[in-house]
């Protein structure tokens, strides 16, 4: 949904923007361009981010990928508009990402 929406906030295009954040949802590239990747999820062309947060448990991870798209988002407006709103829009939602992903890097091996 994240993808949808800054897919159709940059393009205003609603059709256009409904197709590729669906193939970013269900697509796995990793699985794609490696072969064990594509032997841990069972295909290519299954969920391979749904297989991550259930079988790996990489929530920190996949949820700092749904919100990048919404950061984007407001660094496109931000730039474009030039109102401090989105600046500051713009500011907590990167920081949003980075805390949200902090829990996933860990120190031990």
């Amino acid at each position: 949904m994240t993808m949808f929406l800054m897919a159709w906030g940059i393009s205003r295009k609603p059709g256009y923007s409904s197709g590729r954040p669906l193939a970013y949802s269900l697509v796995s590239p990793a699985a794609l361009l490696s072969s064990p990747a594509r032997q841990d999820v069972g295909s290519a062309w299954n969920a391979g981010r749904l297989h991550a947060l259930v079988y790996w448990g990489e929530s920190p991870h996949i949820a700092a990928l749904t919100l990048v798209p919404l950061a984007l988002l407001c660094v496109h407006l931000a730039l474009r508009g030039r109102r401090p709103i989105w600046c500051l829009a713009a500011a907590l939602s990167m920081a949003a990402v980075a805390l949200t992903n902090s829990s996933g890097p860990s120190p031990w091996p």
